[in-house]
């Protein structure tokens, strides 16, 4: 992302005079012009005028509705309208669209903003726990490992192990899994409260704010002779507050893959679940048994649960780099690569797209000199030809382009 001092960065209209004028000459030639109507809305958005590009960008999403660049301004002028729902609705809609630039920076904006949403649930939920819903018996809670050894170089081990079993238990349809995205997001929030999960048999509170009726934590160790000792229980919270069952496994760290895999299967059978073939399969798969590539996967998961994207996707890469066959590791460097790019605050993502637009790079401010009344003039005259008043416009029902 772009340095700090870039953030106050305002586009200033006047430098934008001439190419205002050739867009407005288009649209009084051919008002159904969509392009014209979205580089003007770009104009006026990176120029600070938010409501008078939403409704040029509406207008031109509704003349284009496949255009990446029209929907990704119409998204952050919703944002920067505090209209987030409505921003997700349209970043949303990115897969349908030809790869591009800007749809890579949709892409990213609606990844950041789905976690931004899920945050302030959370911090809702941990600043009024009774707005947590009530436990659900079929959803299940998998918490990162809580790390007891001392050479940190094995910490993030606990964030790993926690998403293969999470991985492995998503293939039984039968349960439903709490994202990680959403565990993290509440685990973040509670350390900002002062509440941090860092005791396995705390593991009910949390998730009974998560909603989870069934939860699987632990704690996790590697021993000086290169063993991992793993301890892990499961309890049952929409029954009752104590553990239904413990497991305590210790391998040698090499076979930390096959020890995983042992817990998963063993936790299904406690759970008295039967898996077909098929299941199983999946189940025993092992995403990589190179133990350096896993650990760098690790410490990517960290990375992207504490909101540094750029690092994590650094980390994954570096874990495809040591096991070219480690494909999650490179999805999600992808994944991390497009949300460091459009990520961020509102601010910060106007700052990104700019940087990406060919229209504020070609144009050159003018000395400030030249400019003077009659260019606020033209701007008032712009908007009165060209911009509905607000009060004769319904934003909410004309956000969208249908």
């Amino acid at each position: 992302m772009t340095c700090t001092p870039s953030l106050k960065f305002q586009e200033d209209i006047s430098a934008y005079r001439d190419e205002i004028r050739k867009l407005q000459q288009r649209l009084s030639q051919n008002p159904q012009d969509a392009e014209a109507l979205r580089d003007l809305g770009a104009i006026y958005f990176q120029t600070g005028r938010y409501a008078q590009a939403k409704t040029l960008l509406t207008q031109s999403a509704k003349l284009n509705a496949g255009d990446a660049k029209t929907l990704l301004y119409l998204g952050l002028s919703l944002e920067f309208d505090n209209r987030p729902e409505l921003a997700l609705q349209v970043y949303q809609k990115y897969p349908q669209l030809p790869r591009s630039r800007f749809r890579k920076l949709m892409e990213g904006r609606y990844l950041w903003l789905t976690r931004e949403m899920v945050r302030r649930e959370m911090q809702r939920v941990v600043n009024n726990p009774l707005e947590a819903k009530s436990p659900d018996p079929a959803v299940l809670a998998v918490f990162p490992l809580i790390y007891q050894g001392k050479d940190r170089r094995y910490a993030a081990l606990g964030r790993g192990i926690a998403e293969m079993l999470l991985t492995d238990l998503g293939q039984i349809p039968r349960l439903k899994l709490v994202e990680r995205v959403r565990l993290s997001a509440l685990l973040e929030e509670l350390e900002r409260a002062q509440q941090p999960y860092t005791d396995p048999a705390t593991a009910p509170r949390p998730g009974r704010l998560l909603g989870a009726g069934q939860i699987i934590g632990g704690a996790f160790n590697v021993l000086n002779k290169r063993q991992v000792q793993m301890n892990l229980s499961y309890w049952n919270i929409a029954r009752e507050m104590r553990p239904a069952f413990s497991l305590e496994r210790r391998e040698s760290l090499q076979e930390l893959f096959r020890m995983e895999k042992e817990v998963a299967l063993e936790i299904v059978g406690r759970l008295g679940i039967e898996l077909t073939p098929e299941i199983r399969e999946k189940i025993l798969r092992i995403p990589t048994r190179n133990l350096q590539a896993f650990l760098a996967y690790c410490r990517g998961l960290v990375a992207e649960d504490e909101g540094r994207f750029g690092e994590a996707a650094e980390a994954f890469r570096e874990a495809a780099s040591l096991d070219p066959n480690f494909q999650q590791a490179r999805q999600r460097s992808e994944e991390m690569e497009t949300l460091s790019q459009a990520g961020g605050k509102p601010e910060e993502a106007k700052v990104a797209v700019r940087q990406n637009d060919p229209v504020f790079r070609k144009v050159t401010p003018e000395p400030t000199d030249l400019i003077g009344e009659r260019l606020e003039n033209l701007g008032n005259h712009l908007d009165a030809n060209f911009i509905p008043g607000e009060d004769t416009r319904k934003p909410t029902e004309e956000s969208l382009p249908t």
